[in-house]
């Protein structure tokens, strides 16, 4: 089960199925979990695309992907 970061609270739909037989996560994480690429996560209040910029110069000069 994919839970939307827009529904605030809990939609009830959580109660409907027992945790033992479906996983719960978040939209990264299903992303995640299914891509079969290299994930970096760049988080914080500041510098963000900066750093962005700098990793995919990074990335490029080693013939990665972007």
């Amino acid at each position: 089960m994919i839970q939307d970061p827009s529904v605030q609270g809990d939609p009830g739909c959580s109660r409907m199925v027992p945790e033992e037989e479906v996983a719960a996560m978040g939209e990264l994480e299903f992303g995640y979990r299914e891509s079969q690429c290299l994930n970096i996560a760049i988080a914080g209040s500041n510098g963000k695309s900066s750093a962005a910029a700098c990793l995919k110069a990074i990335m490029e000069s080693g013939q990665r992907e972007t």
